[in-house]
């Protein structure tokens, strides 16, 4: 399963505009095994956005259900062109 999240051409990127991409990739793909997101990220505040918006897009608050869901990727991975 493949998911794209688009970012309007000219758009500014942005730290917000990264983390928030990060956030809806995270709510699609809530229950996949893997999930590798290759966004814009060229330097460490981006990177650290990307992975901040993974984490908060995927979460729920679950503590006063009867049982938690276990939807979580078991793997994710970020790719950046920064060295």
């Amino acid at each position: 399963t493949a998911l794209a999240v688009h970012l309007r051409q000219g758009y500014d990127l942005t730290v917000d505009a990264v983390r928030r991409a990060a956030g809806v990739a995270a709510r699609a793909v809530s229950n996949a095994a893997s999930v590798t997101l290759a966004l814009p990220a060229g330097d460490a505040a981006h990177v650290r956005a990307v992975t901040e918006g993974y984490l908060l897009g995927g979460y729920t608050f679950d503590i006063y259900k009867s049982s938690a869901s276990s939807d979580a990727a078991g793997e994710v991975v970020v790719l950046s062109d920064q060295e």
